[in-house]
């Protein structure tokens, strides 16, 4: 069985409702200063970067925007299975 097979068999997804532009929702779980956890709606984890969420040279930090159990909605850039028994979105 391929990795991508198994990746949509256990989150019990399948390619079309579960793809790289959707738009999904998540829960904050975790604020870093460059980064944040999000628990998507089907269980996955999820990790957002500073830079898709603070503009540019601005001074504002990660932890003041984001904070534990707030509700964000963000776009699916990338869903790697290619390493065996590792899967990342």
């Amino acid at each position: 069985m391929s990795n991508e097979r198994l990746f949509y068999l256990l989150i019990e997804e399948s390619k079309r409702t579960f793809k790289r532009g959707l738009i999904v929702t998540a829960t904050v779980t975790k604020v870093f200063d460059s980064k944040a956890i999000a628990r998507l709606d089907n269980g996955l984890s999820a990790i957002v970067q500073s830079t898709a969420v603070l503009d540019e040279g601005s001074n504002d930090r990660l932890k003041d925007i984001l904070d534990f159990g707030r509700i964000i909605q963000g776009r699916i850039e990338r869903i790697i299975f290619d390493e065996e028994n590792k899967f990342e979105v």
